[in-house]
């Protein structure tokens, strides 16, 4: 059975009420440099992040630049998380990311946004990176990569495989 099968007839094109557009982009910035674009535009909100991630090996990376740009936003308190986003330069990427942008651009003086948009580009460019780099890897090395870096985060990647 397929996922749009288990809608039974309810999912139709509709008016809707409220709609939330994301774009996320990974672009090669440099040799070992990739950059991360991602924005939410809604009725309330137009604002995004740019990182850039110095990538040795798809193990390790590191933001190397942070920045963000707030278009529009519900209140004029929300500017403030994005005054601190420089403070993600020089983090690694690795276990405990999210609990660390969450301490320094999220929580109660932050902004949730900012915090998902940031973790959920340097997910996507992990991805990217891991994808790219195991092309040039013998099957079995690039097998054990993936199964490193990917290994469990959905289905069609399985922890062990």
């Amino acid at each position: 059975m397929r996922g749009s099968e288990k809608f039974n007839g309810k999912l139709q094109f509709r008016e809707p009420a409220y709609t939330r557009t994301r774009i996320t982009e990974i672009t090669r910035v440099a040799e070992g440099i990739v950059g991360v674009s991602n924005f939410i535009v809604d009725r309330f909100h137009h604002l995004g992040i740019y990182l850039e991630l110095k990538v040795e090996n798809p193990e390790n990376i590191v933001i190397s630049h942070a920045e963000s740009k707030l278009l529009r936003v519900p209140y004029e308190v929300c500017y403030q998380p994005s005054l601190r986003i420089g403070q993600l330069v020089g983090l690694p990427v690795k276990k405990g990311l999210y609990r660390r942008v969450k301490e320094i651009i999220g929580g109660p003086q932050g902004c949730v946004h900012l915090v998902d948009l940031t973790v959920d580009g340097v997910r996507l460019a992990i991805q990217a990176v891991a994808v790219i780099w195991m092309q040039d890897l013998p099957e079995e090395e690039a097998a054990r990569m993936r199964n490193r870096l990917l290994g469990g985060v959905c289905i069609a990647y399985p922890k062990g495989q």
